[in-house]
């Protein structure tokens, strides 16, 4: 604001030649000038005791007496010679000026408006009204009111440098505000007005990066270079960009960079380097993260800004003990209240939540707050599934599918739940029609915030139109070992009904299975997840079958990722009556793309495309096999999500007993 007054005073200083017309107030008019307010006061104060009415030693005595520090004062002295000189233009003007010294910044403006009614045509007045509207930080219509004045007068330096300071103002409200197009579409006149203007630049690659546009961002900032602008904001905002992507080496080495100019960087700067070494490292090193935080950092960054950030590390290395106690050092309430959600979420402090949502700021929530809201208070229903599909394969055998699951809170140290599954295949080979019954009830067990178990019984049903309905006992049992946030190990085991197909046989094939599954997946987005099981069948065959994908994130929003997926499929016998080769061996790249972690988009959308070559012990030559599954689906309400989804395969597999399959349906999603 100060910046703001400055330059209209200095527009009013042009004003004075006209102003000072006699030579014996030329010395004080320079005292003015040079900024010596407290001695202009008393020279203009000496002229008033012998000339009291004298207008030009009034008005020179009253921004004297405000420039100087005594803004009540000086404002006085203006609305008194207002009185004498209603429509003089010198004192409306020092009048407003006054009001601004005085903060007075709605009245300023208004009497800047009445100003310039009379005198329209002055680009000066609509500058000084531009510049009062910034004070009050209306950039829109500051914005809008400077255009006027350049309109007026495209040669004035004061009205060009005002349009760049109210400009990146006005663009910086709008981006803040998620208006990046608008903001933009601001930058871009500046921009073409001062193509080499710093300031300009950098915002315009701020405001690329708040929109995910990273390409253009760093064209942006590599152009600070290009024009021996700024190397360190240059160097700064490039690592911001391979922060964002999750190119951590590349922003390190951005970082590194800066070092060479240690003694040109701003404190601004220096915070800004060692807050990104600081993100960097929390991505991939976070007890280095916490070993910068708490030396180089801390000194640079309030309690409240160093409280933020120890939570992250916190939160990272899964330490949440002293969480309660940071968050209470937050001093912006909206991000108090992100953090405190994301604690509950990730801590797995349910038992807290009634209290906080009852302490929670309505008008503070936005998408990531709505959205850690709803996953906090998923975790808290009761949810059902239903499942409907049909599905087919090239020997025309047709089945329809049922599928229920209604769980209990999983927030809950024990949560019970209850699966139902029924399938009806019809083979025009059997010329008949089988039913496939499932029902289980169970429950999972959490430790701490920990995943343990998962255990469930049931019994599966065969419905032959040739025999008796059959009834099975069954179960799984799986133990969670977890490593840390991205790395666990599940052991199962369970007994269930090989292949619904042979319901068409009349004939139950049962297997007993043991499996693991692992998963880990690094901080740069590189994983790996592996299936092993191993199957003994009643019928005294033996099968073994592994699956490995190793995929990298490309993006996480929307999620991008791609790999390789291998699987082998062995049976010690083979069978007429079901599939069991003595080998069959695929690998086949593939890629995802997804964006269910947008959570302002209602619209959700998952595509998985694969293909690659199987090997199969009897084949005479490799088989071209590729994997289409696509999911979509509308979230209904908080509590409602319905979603289509549709699958093609033409890979060899005990499921779908080596026939070429697709499948289609409708899961609909319901929270209690």
């Amino acid at each position: 604001m100060n910046k703001l007054i400055t330059v209209i005073s200095i527009g009013l200083l042009f004003l004075l030649p006209s102003i000072l017309k006699s030579q014996d107030m030329t010395s004080g008019f320079k005292l003015l000038e040079s900024g010596k307010n407290a001695e202009a006061t008393v020279f203009f104060k000496d002229i008033l005791q012998d000339h009291p009415e004298n207008k030009t030693a009034l008005i020179c005595y009253g921004r004297a007496v405000g420039l100087a520090g005594n803004p009540a004062e000086a404002k006085l002295i203006f609305l008194k010679l207002d009185q004498s000189y209603p429509k003089d233009k010198e004192v409306l003007l020092n009048l407003a000026e006054s009001l601004l010294w005085n903060a007075d910044f709605e009245d300023a403006i208004s009497q800047y408006h009445i100003i310039n009614s009379a005198f329209p045509n002055d680009a000066g007045v609509l500058r000084s009204l531009a510049n009062a509207y910034a004070a009050n930080q209306a950039y829109e219509n500051a914005y809008q009111s400077i255009l006027q004045s350049i309109a007026l007068d495209q040669t004035n330096k004061a009205s060009l440098h005002s349009h760049v300071s109210i400009g990146l103002a006005y663009a910086h409200q709008l981006k803040v505000a998620e208006k990046y197009s608008e903001s933009l579409t601001v930058l871009q006149s500046l921009s073409d007005n001062n193509p080499l203007n710093k300031n300009v630049i950098v915002s315009k690659a701020y405001t690329y990066l708040a929109m995910k546009n990273y390409d253009a961002a760093k064209t942006e900032f590599l152009s600070l270079q290009a024009n021996a602008l700024d190397t360190i904001q240059s160097y700064l905002g490039i690592a911001s960009v391979d922060l964002q992507t999750q190119k951590h080496k590349s922003s390190l080495v951005s970082l590194e960079h800066t070092y060479f100019d240690n003694k040109r960087l701003s404190t601004q700067d220096s915070i800004q380097r060692y807050d990104l070494i600081f993100g960097n490292y929390l991505n991939i090193k976070p007890k280095q993260a916490d070993k910068i935080l708490n030396t180089t950092l801390k000194p640079l960054l309030s309690e409240s800004q160093h409280a933020e950030k120890q939570i992250y590390v916190n939160l990272a290395t899964e330490s949440y003990e002293t969480i309660p106690s940071l968050i209470s050092k937050i001093e912006n309430k909206k991000l108090q209240q992100d953090i405190t959600l994301r604690y509950v979420l990730e801590a797995d402090k349910y038992k807290q939540f009634s209290n906080i949502l009852s302490n929670i700021d309505q008008s503070l929530l936005d998408d990531y707050s709505h959205s850690l809201l709803n996953k906090i208070e998923n975790e808290l229903s009761y949810q059902a599934n239903s499942t409907i599909s049909y599905a087919e394969d090239n020997a025309e055998n047709t089945s329809k599918e049922l599928t229920v699951d209604v769980s209990a809170p999983k927030a809950l140290t024990v949560s019970p739940f209850l699966h139902f599954r029924s399938r009806w295949v019809q083979s025009p080979l059997a010329l008949q029609t089988a039913n496939h019954s499932v029902l289980r009830i169970g429950s999972n067990i959490k430790a701490k915030h920990n995943q343990l178990a998962s255990i469930s019984i049931g019994v599966e049903s065969n419905n032959s139109s040739s025999e008796n309905p059959q009834y099975q006992s069954s179960y799984h049992l799986s133990y969670y070992v977890k490593i840390n946030n991205r790395h666990f190990i599940k052991l199962l085991t369970s007994r269930s009904q090989l292949d619904y197909n042979q319901d068409l046989l009349s004939e139950n094939i049962w297997k007993n299975n043991i499996g693991l599954e692992h998963h880990i997946v690094s901080r740069s987005g590189i994983g790996s997840y592996s299936q092993v099981n191993r199957s003994s069948l009643n019928d005294g065959n033996t099968g073994f079958d592994a699956f490995n994908s190793l995929y990298i994130n490309l993006s996480q929003n929307p999620v991008i990722q791609t790999g390789l997926n291998s699987t082998l499929l062995t049976y010690k016998d083979e069978t007429t009556t079901y599939y069991s080769p003595e080998y069959v061996f695929s690998i086949s790249p593939f890629v995802k793309a997804s964006n269910e972690y947008q959570t302002s988009q209602r619209w959700k959308y998952q595509l998985t495309l694969s293909a690659g070559q199987q090997f199969e012990a009897k084949a005479d030559e490799p088989k071209l096999i590729y994997n289409i599954q696509l999911r979509t689906g509308y979230i209904l309400s908080q509590n409602l999500f319905g979603e289509l989804f549709y699958t093609f395969a033409n890979n060899n597999s005990s499921l779908n007993n080596g026939f070429s399959t697709y499948i289609t349906g409708l899961k609909i999603r319901y929270s209690l």
